[in-house]
């Protein structure tokens, strides 16, 4: 499952200890925190999980179900999707996290959390 942050930053789920500088996941209310010099690190890892940042590549293997095995894409139709990526970048990164946000809230609802 993948959490967002109030900055609508996507991340996920990593082993390891929580260290000052990373994000993580509040265990007892759900949000995405930073971890700065003044919190416990003891308590956070006992009550946190450690979170890493999507990439780019994260995500739009997420969104074209290609980490399921269930991508329909052609190469036709990836060659279509890059260059609408490449044509107009910012409008089609901001219809890309739009898209991600709703198709992130679908697939949650019927079981296929990441």
């Amino acid at each position: 499952m993948f959490h967002k942050c109030s900055f609508g930053l996507y991340y996920k789920v990593v082993e390891g200890q929580i260290k000052h500088g990373d994000m993580a996941l509040n265990g007892d209310t759900g949000d995405v925190i930073y971890i700065d010099e003044d919190c416990d690190l003891d308590f956070r890892n006992q009550t946190c999980q450690k979170l890493k940042m999507l990439s780019y590549k994260d995500m739009l293997s997420y969104y074209y179900e290609i980490d399921i095995d269930k991508c329909k894409m052609n190469n036709e139709m990836w060659i279509e999707e890059l260059s609408k990526a490449l044509f107009k970048p910012k409008k089609y990164l901001f219809n890309f996290f739009d898209e991600f946000d709703q198709y992130n809230k679908e697939r949650k609802e019927i079981g296929h959390d990441s």
